[in-house]
């Protein structure tokens, strides 16, 4: 379905532009991952206004996405199906309550899952050069290790789901 939009949005696109270096298939990967991350936006967001846990959500949203930059992980096999499980997966982490040795154990384990198995695909989603992938390693742990500050829950379950992600990349990839 987003894949559909995107190569509509596209193609009218590139034929409004025909001189435009990049192909139709660029354009369509491009329109897809802007549907992709406004549609988990906008429906968690959503979601979250009737649960009355917006802020949590931004906190979610925000900080899941910081550390996928830094660590990559796994992939779903569509758009869609990342909407839906993000969506889901984002709901119910601001819906969880945890105490603090949760939030702390939490944060422990994500900051442990990083050291050992970080990155995972980045190589794949990014042009960086793997001279780096150590220095966004430090600063994915750092990142996760900064709970130890504010003791988050909705911060320790969003860099734990998001740690597994790296187990289950790693896991897919074998």
């Amino acid at each position: 379905m987003i894949e559909m939009l995107a190569a509509r949005i596209a193609g009218s696109l590139k034929r409004s532009v025909p001189d435009h270096p990049s192909s139709v298939e660029v354009f369509t990967f491009a329109i897809s991952m802007m549907l992709n991350l406004f549609f988990i936006v906008a429906a968690t967001l959503g979601i979250s206004l009737h649960t009355g846990r917006t802020g949590e959500i931004a906190t979610i949203l925000i900080s899941f996405a910081l550390l996928r930059q830094l660590t990559g992980g796994m992939h779903l096999k569509s758009n869609l199906q990342c909407v839906v499980v993000s969506t889901i997966l984002f709901t119910g982490i601001s819906l969880f309550a945890v105490g603090q040795w949760w939030t702390i154990t939490a944060t422990m384990a994500a900051v442990l899952i990083i050291f050992f198995i970080a990155p995972v695909g980045i190589s794949q989603q990014s042009t960086i050069p793997s001279k780096y992938y150590p220095y966004m390693k430090l600063a994915a742990m750092l990142l996760v290790a900064s709970n130890f500050l504010f003791l988050s829950p909705a911060l320790a379950l969003s860099f734990l789901a998001q740690s597994i992600t790296l187990v289950l990349g790693k896991v897919v990839r074998s």
